[in-house]
């Protein structure tokens, strides 16, 4: 672990450079712990309560909290020039804010949060009641992770654009200039397997889903998703056509429940094939009070994340929110699911189930190359370094 090996490298170059006892621990800790405000940011939900008290916890202080969001922006910025943008930048920003809240008030518990975040909740709602927006009956139906999931500019858009539209579907799109990203908004009635369907259709005009926040209330669905191309950057940036044609697929897979749906399809790469990338799965339930947390891990391609939503859907599974990470060659998804019925996912033969299924399309596809130096270390046993 890059973070452990890091921080026992930082404690020794602090006592050769003389540093006070204080100091060198401190600069220890962030370097032993500059990967989790990032990984958190983007990999879990942070309208969560458990996931800021958590968070809150390993902090610790509001100082150690801005010296790790200074590191963790410089040490994204430091990995190349298309790495950094606005809209992760906007992540950090809402962990750090939710934090120091928590902090501030001296409660790090997690029904302390709680009522932080219900506070957050209704001064964000207030505020767009102030303005003057009329404020959909979806919006004022939602629940707290709703209102304090957005910055106003973009509760605003919501507003704007569900109070535009008459249907009872809604599908718009723009580029967010604040955080650089093309934000997608679907509003819908619910139906199982709504989250498949979407993702699918985004996934045929080759856009990646790089976050999607779903929140569902009985009268409907507000889904948001950013999209990116397979670069990581804003997808069909200043192309409105491409944009249009896709808000045209969204609301007829909507119209059209588990219609099929023509992937792109990827040429073999040899430079992929020479690396071993194995699927993992880990089920979670406890770092979230309401959600089971399925963290996946495999091989990128296109179409990955619907092929994943439609198993979620035919296990009886709802998604809340889903995370994406991609690492090279490797992704990192991050699903926030309950039952059906409105649960957690405890059962665990259920359980098992879920793993299996989702190991299967991980390893769909999966590239081969003649044996490189890399894939024969990639299979070779684990040994002790010195």
């Amino acid at each position: 672990d890059q973070q452990v090996e890091g921080e026992k490298t930082a404690r020794r170059a602090s006592r050769r450079l003389g540093l006070p006892k204080t100091e060198a621990a401190l600069v220890s800790w962030l370097v032993g712990n500059h990967l989790e405000m990032s990984e958190t940011a983007q990999k879990r939900d942070i309208s969560d309560p458990r996931t800021v008290q958590q968070f809150a916890e390993k902090v610790g202080s509001i100082e150690r909290l801005r010296l790790l969001h200074i590191l963790t922006v410089a040490d994204i910025r430091a990995v190349g020039p298309d790495i950094w943008n606005g809209w992760k930048g906007q992540l950090l920003d809402d962990l750090y804010l939710a934090t120091e809240t928590v902090l501030r008030g001296g409660r790090t518990d997690e029904a302390s949060v709680a009522r932080h975040l219900s506070v957050q909740a209704e001064d964000a709602r207030r505020e767009l009641e102030a303005s003057g927006a009329s404020v959909h009956a979806r919006m004022a139906s939602m629940e707290r992770a709703y209102w304090t999931s957005f910055p106003p500019h973009s509760l605003q858009w919501h507003a704007d654009t569900l109070a535009s539209m008459s249907d009872a579907v809604t599908v718009a799109i723009r580029q967010d200039y604040k955080s650089e990203a093309i934000e997608l908004l679907v509003s819908a009635p619910d139906r199982p397997g709504l989250f498949a369907d979407l993702a699918g259709a985004i996934a045929s005009e080759g856009a990646s889903i790089a976050s999607a926040q779903i929140f569902t209330a009985p009268e409907g669905v507000i889904d948001v998703f950013i999209l990116q191309d397979e670069d990581g950057q804003p997808f069909a940036q200043g192309e409105r056509r491409r944009l249009d044609r896709l808000c045209t697929i969204l609301e007829e897979a909507v119209a059209n429940p588990g219609q099929d749906v023509r992937m792109p399809k990827a040429g073999p790469n040899r430079r992929q094939a020479a690396f071993l990338v194995l699927p993992v799965v880990v089920v979670d339930n406890s770092s979230s009070a309401d959600y089971t947390i399925v963290d996946v891990s495999g091989r990128d391609r296109s179409a990955l994340l619907y092929d994943l939503a439609r198993v979620f859907t035919g296990h009886g599974l709802q998604v809340h929110s889903a995370h994406v990470m991609a690492f090279g060659e490797r992704v990192f998804d991050a699903f926030y699911v309950q039952r059906n019925e409105g649960d957690k996912l405890l059962d665990p033969e259920a359980i098992h189930g879920l793993k299996v299924a989702l190991r299967a399309i991980l390893s769909t596809d999966d590239l081969s190359a003649p044996e490189t130096p890399a894939r024969v270390l990639a299979r070779a046993p684990a040994v002790d370094s010195f």
